[in-house]
Order: C-alpha cells, then sequence, then structure tokens
C-alpha cells in the first residue's frame, strides 16, 4: 500500500489529501486485482485501502465507490503513515526524469512532475495544517484545480479571474529575482542572460498559455533590446510585435478568449489609464489612484469581449482588482520567500504557515466579499 501511493499519480495524492482533510472521495470499483497489475490503475490503491480497513464505502453503485475514513483512530494511523510515505516519495525523487523531460522538449510531463513534487513537498499534512498552499500552487502553476472550489468560484464571480490566469506578473515576479541576483553575482549584461533563462524556465514549467506566451514574448522583446544594448522600445509597439510573432506561431490562438483578453486588457491599459486618471479626483492616493485608472481602462478594454463571450459584466472587478492584486503580489513573495527560508530554518515552518494561513484566510474573505455582488447581464450571446 505505502509503494502504491508513492507510486501513485497526481491525482492520486490529492485524493489522499481529501480524504486527510475529512472529506470523501470516489473511485472505479475493481473487485478482482490481481497482485501483478495493482499499480495499472490508480483506483487500486483506494480499493486496497477499502479491503484493508482503512476506508469505508458511504456510497456505492456496480461501477463506482465514494468512501471515507471510517474513524478518528484510523484517521490518526492513517495520517501518520501517509506522511512518512510522503517524506519518502520525496526523498527518493528522480530529478533525472525532469532532466529528460527537458531535454526532450516534454513540457506536459515536465510539469506534471514538478507540481507533482510540489505538491508532495508542501503537503497538507503538515504539524500545523497549511490550506494555503492550495492558492500557492494555483498562482504558480495557472492551474485552478489546487484551490478550494468556493475560492476559485469567487474569483470568477467577483471579476478576478485573471489573477489566478499566468501573465506578466509571473514573469515580473521571476525574471525580477533573477535579475536582482544576477547583478549581485555578476554584472548587468549576465544578469540580462540569468533573467532570460529564468524566465523560460518558468513557461517551461506553467506551458505556454496565451496570456503566459504573450509576457513571455513580451519580456523576450525587452530582454533582447537590452543584451544589444539597443534604446527601449515604446510599450505599444513592444505589444504590437508580441501580437505578430503570436499570430505567426500559434494562429490558433486568434480565437481563444484568454488570447482577447489578455491583449485587449494591456492595449486598454496602454491606450486609456492616462485618461482615466486625469478624471480621478487628486485627492485619491497616488499609488491607488493608478490603479484604479489601469483597472478601470482594463475593464473597459475587455467589456465588448466579456459581453459576447459571456453574456455579462463585472463591473466590481474594478474595485475588487485594485484591493486583491497587491494582497496576491504580497502572498506570492512571502510564499516564496518563506519556502526558501524554511528549507534552511525548518524550525520556522509553523509559525511561516500560521502567517501564511492568516494572509490566506483574509485574501478568501475580500475575494468572497466582492463576489456577493451582481454582475450586469447584456443580451449579445
Amino acid at each position: 500500500l505505502r509503494e502504491l501511493a508513492a507510486r501513485g499519480s497526481l491525482e492520486v495524492k490529492e485524493k489522499v489529501e481529501r480524504l486527510m482533510r475529512g472529506e470523501s472521495v470516489t473511485f472505479a470499483s475493481r473487485d478482482n486485482i490481481v497482485y501483478s497489475e495493482l499499480d495499472y490503475h490508480d483506483d487500486n490503491v483506494f480499493n486496497v485501502m477499502l479491503h484493508t480497513g482503512y476506508l469505508t464505502a458511504s456510497d456505492h453503485d456496480n461501477e463506482t465507490i465514494t468512501a471515507v475514513i471510517p474513524n478518528r483512530e484510523v484517521h490518526r494511523i492513517y495520517r501518520d503513515q501517509i506522511r512518512g510515505w510522503f517524506d519518502e516519495s520525496m526523498k527518493l525523487f528522480d530529478v533525472r526524469r525532469l532532466y529528460s523531460a527537458m531535454e526532450r522538449g516534454d513540457t506536459k510531463t515536465f510539469r506534471e512532475l514538478l507540481v507533482g513534487q510540489f505538491l508532495v513537498s508542501m503537503s497538507y499534512f503538515d504539524t500545523q495544517e497549511a490550506y494555503y498552499h492550495g492558492l500557492l500552487l494555483a498562482l504558480l502553476s495557472g492551474s485552478r484545480e489546487y484551490t478550494e472550489k468556493q475560492v476559485s468560484e469567487a474569483f470568477t464571480g467577483a471579476g478576478l479571474s485573471h489573477i489566478l490566469a499566468l501573465s506578466g506578473m509571473h514573469l515580473s515576479l521571476f525574471g525580477g529575482i533573477a535579475l536582482f541576483l544576477g547583478k549581485k553575482l555578476a554584472g548587468k549584461k549576465i544578469a540580462a542572460v540569468i533573467q532570460l533563462f529564468a524566465i523560460v524556465f518558468f513557461v517551461l514549467f506553467a506551458g505556454l498559455s496565451p496570456s503566459l506566451f504573450r509576457a513571455f514574448l513580451c519580456s523576450l522583446i525587452l530582454c533582447c533590446h537590452s543584451l544589444l544594448g539597443m534604446n527601449m522600445p515604446s510599450s505599444l509597439s513592444v505589444l504590437a510585435a508580441s501580437f505578430l510573432i503570436h499570430a505567426i506561431i500559434f494562429p490558433a490562438h486568434l480565437t481563444d478568449t484568454a488570447f482577447l483578453l489578455s491583449y485587449s486588457s494591456l492595449a486598454g491599459i496602454m491606450l486609456f489609464s492616462a485618461t482615466v486618471k486625469k478624471w480621478l479626483s487628486p485627492r485619491i492616493i497616488p499609488s491607488v489612484r493608478s490603479s484604479l485608472a489601469e483597472s478601470t481602462a482594463a475593464q473597459f478594454s475587455t467589456a465588448p469581449i466579456s459581453a459576447h463571450i459571456f453574456g455579462r459584466l463585472m463591473p466590481v472587478g474594478i474595485c475588487a482588482s485594485v484591493v486583491l492584486s497587491p494582497l496576491v503580489t504580497i502572498f506570492l513573495y512571502a510564499g516564496l520567500l518563506g519556502i526558501c527560508l524554511c528549507l534552511l530554518l525548518p524550525f520556522l515552518s509553523n509559525t511561516f504557515n500560521g502567517i501564511m494561513n492568516g494572509l490566506y484566510d483574509f485574501i478568501k474573505w475580500i475575494v468572497c466579499f466582492f463576489a456577493q455582488f451582481p454582475s450586469i447581464k447584456v443580451g449579445l450571446r
């Protein structure tokens, strides 16, 4: 059973985490399991747990079974055993598979391996439950599957879907860290090269979503200008060049919703934010005023697309973005910094988890608050 859990896929580990949180899991019923075929199907590990008393069925039919941990005593034994299994699987993690995926250019396998190990090392089974991990991993990978369903739906309802999507914010984070370290350790040009490698690595890890590829092309153009010692082009020129290159490489993205929203929102910020800022009261704090102008410009420029595709507009997203964007940025930086510190000083883990859980709860409360505001339905669909 330990070997099955350790070798299981990402889905197996996610279901095990759900069980540890007191939730139920559903899996295919397999009564006739042959020993030599135990690891052929992910559902086998849960069937073995069921037949050995580690799980009890709460509902079932001819094809599927829904099960939970039967009682507190089993849960305690189960929790202690699972922690050991995950620790062991982390030690046995074979980085050669990562290298092989990189050499083949297999971004899907590379991402699955890296995210899978990230989930193992950032387990929900810490001494102090660290439930902020799901949001942190969603922000790093752009996959909503790691967040609570309620939180994911609240981000959408509050007009904040773009925050969970991989974009320039993520590249700026990793590129900025790489550039800072590069300048400290080497010269300016070497730092630009390090920054470029960091950006490429992150894109390789996260995958080429339309919004991330747009941000990658813009960053690549700016990095090339820096390396060649050329004058920096205007933001609109960079965005236009990125659009043309993107359309040539991935013409199928031209009709993708994420592609349309990504380019239109950034173009709107560049074209209209200065004008909107002039309309806003000068009594507003400058940083808040700029953020509010950018959020309004982005909402205005994407409104026709949102109305046509989704049939509704979410003006509350203007204010929600102003409030949430800096908090999410702090959350992301703090999470990465804390992981590094806890690797060096493990005794800080409980304190760090408490701080991050508190920040997560605050973000969750704000998102759910804004999600309560109604959207405006439009008849363009």
